[in-house]
């Protein structure tokens, strides 16, 4: 660095870049946020598929069907309805 000294940098300079500045340390954080989120419903996702895996080991061994089957089967032909909305009637 030659002189040691820092340019000035104009009022109007700060006033247009601050906000962009803080713009971007706020999308830093919301990353860092969204990034802890995903890690975390990474390792209850695993703790599930695990769970699940020790289920249907127990299951084989049973020589029973899963349980998961069962309960899909009586869903099968289940359609949901639609509401109306209700007219206002002044």
């Amino acid at each position: 660095m030659r002189g040691g000294r820092k340019k000035k940098v104009t009022v109007e300079w700060r006033n247009a870049v601050r906000p962009i500045l803080w713009r971007c340390q706020w999308l830093e954080l919301r990353m860092k946020d969204l990034s802890s989120q995903v890690s975390k419903y990474d390792r209850e996702l695993a703790l599930i598929k695990m769970g699940k895996e020790q289920q249907q080991a127990v299951s084989k061994t049973n020589g029973s069907t899963p349980e998961s089957l069962q309960i899909c089967k009586g869903h099968g032909n289940s359609s949901m309805k639609r509401r109306t909305r209700k007219s206002k009637l002044f």
